[in-house]
Formats: C-alpha cells, sequence, structure tokens
C-alpha cells in the first residue's frame, strides 16, 4: 500500500507531466514531448483520429502545428484517480489559443477535456493513452497591438 507521502509525489509528478505536455508543445520541444509518452502510447484527437507510437506522436503534433505563429494551453488537471500500483487515469480541462501563419489576426480558441491512462516505468510517469474531446471552437478577430 503506498504511503501518503508517494501518493502526494505520484500525484504531483502526474500534474506535472500533464501541463508539461502542452508547454512542450507551446515551445516547439517535440524531442521532450515524445518522452512524456510510452514508446507505444495512443493519442486520440478529433481531427487527426489515433496515432499509435511517442515518435508518430511527436511527428503528428509537429506537422499539425507547422502553420501556427504561436500557441497557448490552457490545461487544469480536474481529476487523477490511481486505479492500481504504478498506473493512474486522468482528466484534465483544456482551453487552447492558437493563430496561423496566413491569418496572425485570427485566433482560433479549443475548448474541451483531455482523458489520460497514465503508467509509472522506471520511476518516472508517462501518458500512455491520451484521448481529447473537443467540446467547443470559435475563431476571433483581434486587433495587433
Amino acid at each position: 500500500m503506498p504511503t501518503t507521502q508517494t501518493r502526494t509525489a505520484d500525484y504531483q509528478a502526474i500534474v506535472e507531466l500533464l501541463l508539461n505536455y502542452g508547454a512542450t508543445i507551446d515551445s516547439g520541444d517535440y524531442g521532450t514531448l515524445r518522452s512524456l509518452f510510452t514508446e507505444d502510447a495512443e493519442l486520440i484527437l478529433p481531427a487527426f483520429g489515433m496515432v499509435i507510437g511517442s515518435a508518430a506522436i511527436a511527428k503528428l503534433i509537429r506537422k499539425a502545428t507547422a502553420d501556427r505563429v504561436w500557441q497557448q494551453h490552457f490545461i487544469a488537471v480536474a481529476q487523477v484517480n490511481f486505479s492500481a500500483p504504478g498506473q493512474a487515469d486522468a482528466v484534465s480541462n483544456l482551453i487552447s489559443h492558437s493563430a496561423i501563419i496566413a491569418a496572425p489576426n485570427q485566433i482560433i480558441q479549443i475548448g474541451g477535456c483531455y482523458f489520460d491512462r497514465l503508467v509509472k516505468r522506471g520511476g518516472e510517469w508517462q501518458i500512455a493513452s491520451k484521448r481529447l474531446e473537443t467540446r467547443w471552437t470559435e475563431t476571433r478577430e483581434i486587433a495587433q497591438a
């Protein structure tokens, strides 16, 4: 049975992992992004379907964001459930903003939830499965400063 101290450390590591997912995409750090996933991980995005494998996931996200001037993920981890030793499930809320090169005065917004299955291997937590459920999208015009 894990101690409260171990459970708290695992919880904090999972939250950090899930927040790093958005931060690595926003910064274009696709090598670190790849390391957040298990080698056989799956990613399910409504616009792209399912992708399997950490290398394929990093490649897809790099390609899907290549036309972005900037992007910003706001991720709030809402729930973490430890299902078995070294296994957890998490739900996170997402609001994402980005601008594309072809229309930098338009901001694309996406709201939804991530559903993650996480595993602890070699003392490190990784994403084994991530699914985005999009709840809404919106495009807004902005004035440049």
